[in-house]
C-alpha cells in the first residue's frame, strides 16, 4: 500500500526489503481488523492495532517519497495514483449502493452523481483515504518544495495548506503528521537505532503504553509511540525470521496496493461466511481463514485485472507483482 518513491541516496537494498517486510505485516494487519466480526470480539486489541498500523503505512510513504523528482515523472506517478483512486473509489461507491443491505455492509451508501464526487473530491469511503491522503501530501509537499527548495519552508507550507483542506475535506491531520514526519526522518538512518540489542527496549515501551491506560489512538502520543516502537521491533526482528517466511510476508508488502485496493471488497464478504464458524465463539478461527480468504481473492483478483490490461491501460501501472 505505500506507494514507493526510492531514493538510492537514502535507501539501500537493505532497507528496502525491510520496508517491504514492514509493509507485509501491516497489510495483514490492516485485513485481520477490517474483518469486522473478528475485530468487534476484541475492541481492546483493535484500538492498538488501529492506532499504528496504517500511522506506519504514512510514515514509510513520507520516507519513500521523493520531492527532487523529475516533475515529468511526478505528473505520471500522481496521474497513475489518482486514475487507480478514481477507478477503484468508484467502484467500491457503486458496489456498497447496490449490494449493502443484501451483505449488512457498515457502509451504506446512496448512489447518485453528486454523492459519488462528493465521496471523490472531499470525503473517500473505505479503506481508498489512504490513496487520496497520499495524492494530497504528493502534490502539496512537492510543489512546495518546487517553488522554495528548502525542506523546512516546505514542511511548513505543507503542513499550512494541508491544515486548510482539513476543514474543506475529510483529509485527516494526524494522518498528515506521519507521512510528515516519515519526510524529516528520510534524512536520519532510523534503521540503525533499531536493532537485536533494542528490541526489549522498545518491546517494553510497546507493553507499557498499552498498559499505562491511555487509550492509544493515531491523534494522541499513546498512538504515536506504538507506531515508533512497532516499527522498531519489526525492523530489530527482521533478520531473526526465517528466511521463506520473511520472503513471504515481503511478497505481502510489495503488493499492498493491490491488497489495499481489492480487499475492501471481499472483506464485507466475509460476513456471509460467519455461520460456518458458529463452533468458534472466540471467532479467531473465522478472522485468521478469512484473511487468507481475502488475500489470496485479492491476489488473484488483482492478475486478473492485470491480465486484462484495463488498469495497464488507463494508468500504465501493473497491480500484481509476482513472486521472484
Amino acid at each position: 500500500m505505500v506507494v514507493s518513491h526510492i531514493n538510492d541516496n537514502h535507501l539501500t537494498i537493505n532497507r528496502i526489503q525491510v520496508i517491504d517486510f514492514i509493509k507485509g505485516i501491516m497489510i495483514v494487519l490492516m485485513i485481520q481488523f477490517h474483518i469486522s466480526a473478528f475485530s468487534s470480539s476484541y475492541p481492546l486489541l483493535t484500538q492498538i492495532v488501529y492506532s499504528f498500523h496504517m500511522p506506519v503505512f504514512l510514515l514509510l510513504s513520507g520516507m519513500l517519497f521523493n520531492v527532487e523528482k523529475n516533475i515529468r515523472l511526478f505528473y505520471i506517478k500522481v496521474k497513475q495514483l489518482c486514475i487507480i483512486y478514481l477507478v477503484f473509489e468508484t467502484l467500491y461507491l457503486i458496489g456498497i449502493a447496490i449490494l449493502g443491505k443484501f451483505i449488512n455492509s457498515s457502509n451504506l451508501y446512496e448512489l447518485s452523481l453528486l454523492n459519488i464526487i462528493n465521496s471523490i473530491l472531499r470525503n473517500p469511503i473505505g479503506t481508498y483515504w489512504y490513496l487520496y491522503t497520499i495524492i494530497i501530501c504528493y502534490i502539496v509537499s512537492y510543489s512546495a518544495n518546487y517553488i522554495f527548495r528548502n525542506k523546512f519552508i516546505t514542511i511548513i507550507i505543507s503542513i499550512s495548506i494541508i491544515y486548510y483542506l482539513t476543514y474543506v475535506t475529510n483529509l485527516k491531520i494526524e494522518n498528515v503528521f506521519y507521512f510528515i514526519i516519515g519526510y524529516i526522518f528520510k534524512d536520519y538512518n532510523i534503521f540503525s537505532i533499531a536493532n537485536k540489542k533494542n528490541s526489549i527496549i522498545f518491546i517494553l515501551i510497546f507493553i507499557i503504553t498499552c498498559l499505562a491506560g491511555i487509550t492509544p489512538q493515531r491523534n494522541n502520543c499513546g498512538g504515536f509511540i506504538l507506531t515508533m516502537s512497532s516499527l522498531a521491533i519489526i525492523i530489530s526482528f527482521h533478520k531473526q525470521i526465517h528466511h521463506r517466511i520473511s520472503f513471504l510476508i515481503s511478497y505481502l508488502g510489495v503488493n499492498s496496493l493491490s491488497l489495499v485496493l481489492l480487499s475492501p471488497f471481499f472483506t464485507i464478504l466475509t460476513k456471509q461466511l460467519l455461520f460456518l464458524f458458529s463452533f468458534d465463539k472466540s471467532n479467531i478461527l473465522f478472522g485468521l481463514i478469512s484473511t487468507f480468504f481475502v488475500i489470496v481473492l485479492s491476489l488473484f483478483s488483482a492478475k486478473l485485472i492485470d491480465k486484462s490490461k484495463i488498469i495497464i491501460k488507463l494508468a500504465n501501472k501493473s497491480l500484481y507483482h509476482p513472486l521472484s
